[in-house]
Order: structure tokens, then sequence, then C-alpha cells
């Protein structure tokens, strides 16, 4: 979970009013390299429509201090300073069909130029099964903190995920009700921490239930753009 962050684009959009579209993404290599949906990013840029040369911006958790007490450690991020900075993002590559961007931020953050690496998420090979238990992480409804909710996944099944596009996909059903802002979250195991897929959009049929892109669709666009990528441990 240390490894997401915020994505938001503010500006005026195409009708001349502002605009505030935030989602979810998470970090997959310690070179600022983001995973997120592609939908996110073309909403971004409609958000943007009006302000020539504007970015998408991720902002990241801060580094905890130097010999920081347990307390600090475990504090929600307003209590312990947490909150870092927000960074343009360029946008690397993006695959329509299975609704997945990469993103990569434009420096990295200044708590950890000269300290510990960046934070990512390690992605799983695997297939995981109906009944597996896992966690999302994300920022929901624009939620300043990170927001982190347990379930399971009930089935995988094949859908259209978008609307421009009639072709059935492999996605993950999780029994996580998910609000707006959620798109791009990470979907990991409760065991290792693994992300086995990526937060796409609530489900139509049932609104307590939330779709995610299986993680492998991600390898392959991430192997395509020769990005660096961490797999779990065997």
């Amino acid at each position: 979970s240390s490894a997401v962050v915020q994505l938001s684009a503010v500006g005026p959009g195409a009708g001349g009013q502002n605009e505030d579209c935030s989602a979810t993404g998470f970090l997959i290599n310690e070179d600022g390299y983001i995973l997120t949906n592609a939908h996110v990013v073309e909403t971004s840029r409609k958000c943007l429509s009006q302000s020539p040369g504007a970015k998408l911006m991720a902002r990241f958790p801060r580094q905890p201090s130097a010999g920081a007490h347990t307390e600090e450690l475990n504090a929600t991020p307003r209590e312990s300073n947490a909150i870092g900075p927000a960074i343009s993002c360029d946008v690397v590559g993006v695959d329509t069909v299975h609704d997945l961007a990469v993103l990569k931020s434009e420096r990295v953050p200044r708590d950890y130029q000269d300290g510990p690496k960046l934070p990512f998420a390690l992605l799983s090979t695997g297939h995981p099964p109906a009944g597996t238990e896992v966690k999302v992480t994300g920022h929901p409804g624009s939620s300043w903190d990170a927001v982190t909710q347990s379930g399971k996944i009930v089935a995988r099944n094949k859908v259209a995920i978008l609307a421009r596009s009639d072709e059935p996909i492999e996605t993950l059903v999780v029994n996580i009700p998910l609000k707006r802002g959620s798109s791009g979250s990470p979907v990991y195991l409760e065991t290792t921490g693994a992300v086995v897929g990526v937060v796409e959009a609530q489900y139509t049929w049932n609104s307590f239930q939330t779709l995610a892109v299986p993680t492998r669709f991600a390898i392959d666009l991430l192997n395509r753009l020769g990005v660096k990528w961490h797999s779990e441990s065997p």
C-alpha cells in the first residue's frame, strides 16, 4: 500500500468550468513508473483540455524520517505529516483494450533522491482463483488519505469493459464496493502483497462488486514498452 499514489488533474475543461479529476495509481519500480487505467488518462486530458501544457499529477507518500518512532510509523498521513509532493507525469503508453496506462513521474520526490528507494509494488504472474483473499488500496471519493479495504475474488469473468469496445476480456470480480476515484487501485494478495489486478470500475450488474484487470495484461504492456517491473518471490 505504500506504493499507492493519488492522481489528479485540475483545470478548466471543455465547458470552461473548473473540473477536478482524481483517481489512483501505484508505483511498479523505483524509477517513478506508475500503473493506472487508460480511462484515467483520457479523463484527465478532458479535464485539462483548456490548459495547454498541463499534466496529470501524482501525489507521493512522504518517506518516514530516519529513526522514526513506532507511533510515527503507525500514524495516519495527517498525523505524521506524510503527505508528499505532487509531481507531474508523462504518459509512456496505453492499452485501450484492457484499459491500462503507464505513467512516468518527471522526477523522483526529494525524500527519495539521496535516501531509500521509492517503494514499489510486486506484480503477480499467477492466476488467483475465486475465493482468494485480497486487499485494495486507493483514493476513493478524492480522499486525501489512502483507504484500504479487504475482500475476496468471487469470479473470473469475460466482460467488455469499455463502451466503445465489444471485445470481452478476462476480468477479476472482487466483492469490494468502491467509489469514484478508485480507478487504477492495486488489487493485491492478503498473504504476500503481490498485485493480481488493477481496479477498472464498479461491476455494472452488482454495485457491491468491482471489476479489475488481471495483472498479466499489465505485464504484457510493460514488456512491450520496455519498462522494468518486479515480480513476487517464487
